[in-house]
């Protein structure tokens, strides 16, 4: 897959790491997600550092709450919470729901073992790498 030029969502975006990772690899623009303050100033200041505010916006929210009222379209939405959290579903369903993904756009979702996304509508694989797994989305809808 190519990456340049796309627009990337980073839910539970922690450090920022993913972010940044996407930006390095010429992503285009992503918009990183996190309800904890420490982690959206950390954020905001590794940007400034690396010169590359202008392609990344960091905003301080709740991930679901966010999925419910954003309005923007992605490319590319990768989501991180945490393994405990009880709300990994919730995130595949309003991201569909709401249809945040373009067209041939890629959800990924990040968890533990314990939890199964393989039921849920618009789900193509997942892979395993020791205890973390991931759970791949396609909207396929034109």
């Amino acid at each position: 897959m190519i990456l340049e030029d796309l627009h990337i969502l980073d839910l539970c975006a922690g450090t920022g790491n993913i972010s940044v990772e996407f930006l390095s690899r010429e992503a285009g623009t992503v918009v990183a997600v996190d309800k904890n303050y420490n982690c959206y100033k950390h954020i905001k200041n590794v940007s400034r550092e690396l010169g590359c505010e202008s392609e990344i916006r960091v905003i301080k929210a709740d991930i679901l709450k966010f999925l419910d009222q954003s309005g923007e379209r992605f490319n590319i939405i990768f989501a991180d919470p945490p393994y405990v959290y009880e709300h990994h579903n919730s995130i595949a369903e309003k991201v569909f729901e709401r249809e945040l993904l373009l067209y041939g756009g890629i959800l990924v979702i990040e968890h533990g073992r314990e939890t199964s996304m393989e039921s849920l509508p618009h789900f193509l694989f997942s892979r395993k790498y020791g205890n973390v797994h991931f759970s791949f989305f396609q909207n396929s809808a034109a």
